[in-house]
């Protein structure tokens, strides 16, 4: 049952990536992103730039792949952790590329840009793999982690970070507020079957409660 709850979510929020990208192709969505985008700019301060700028980074490849790097490094850290972010990082990466090719959207215009970005913009890359990465992180640290109080602050940070890199997209020009969220919904696509996987595959290997990182 939970599983089929699970497979529900995979094909619901697969479901409404593809409705977006109609609507984007359609260009029905101008007015909503502009309104978005005019109200966002509006927000534009230098130190908050700065702020963005960081958390931006966050989600670009390199870091992502020093993330997984030091994990897989890690004896206790590379098979239950490790391993389930780098392939789905990869995974990622791999359709949100193919997506963009795909539909062929360009970037708002350079003007509004606050950091150097090349590309296409549908979806948005940072903010799918942001979603998957540390999503999954969520998922981990909360099977994982034991002691309530930082599993709760590592569970809420996480999930904050992921809402403000997606903002961040937005706040420095380089995505359309709809490559923002086609990027979370083929992101939570993504992320559930990833926690669908790791639940059929590792779950008969080593029982969730022998191996807890303290």
């Amino acid at each position: 049952m939970i599983i089929n709850k699970k497979i529900g979510i995979v094909v619901i929020s697969l479901g409404f990536f593809l409705a977006t990208g109609v609507l984007v192709l359609s260009d029905t969505t101008i007015a909503f992103d502009s309104s978005i985008q005019s109200f966002v700019f509006s927000m534009h301060r230098d130190f908050l730039t700065v702020f963005f700028k960081i958390v931006t980074y966050s989600a670009n490849w390199q870091t992502i792949v020093i993330f997984c790097a030091v994990l897989l490094t890690i004896k206790k850290t590379r098979i239950r952790i490790g391993v389930p972010l780098s392939f789905a990082s990869l995974i990622s990466t791999v359709i949100y590329k193919c997506a963009k090719m795909v539909y062929a959207r360009p970037r708002p215009e350079i003007g509004f840009h606050l950091i150097e970005q090349s590309g296409l913009s549908f979806p948005s890359g940072h903010s799918m793999t942001g979603l998957v990465f540390y999503g999954l992180l969520i998922y981990l640290v909360a099977e994982y982690v034991k002691e309530n109080r930082a599993q709760k602050a590592l569970l809420i940070l996480l999930s904050v970070l992921i809402f403000l890199i997606g903002f961040s997209r937005v706040y420095l020009g380089v995505h359309y507020p709809t490559d923002v969220l086609a990027g979370w919904f083929l992101g939570t696509s993504i992320l559930t079957a990833a926690i669908i996987f790791i639940e059929k595959m590792y779950s008969k290997r080593i029982p969730f409660d022998k191996f807890k990182l303290q």
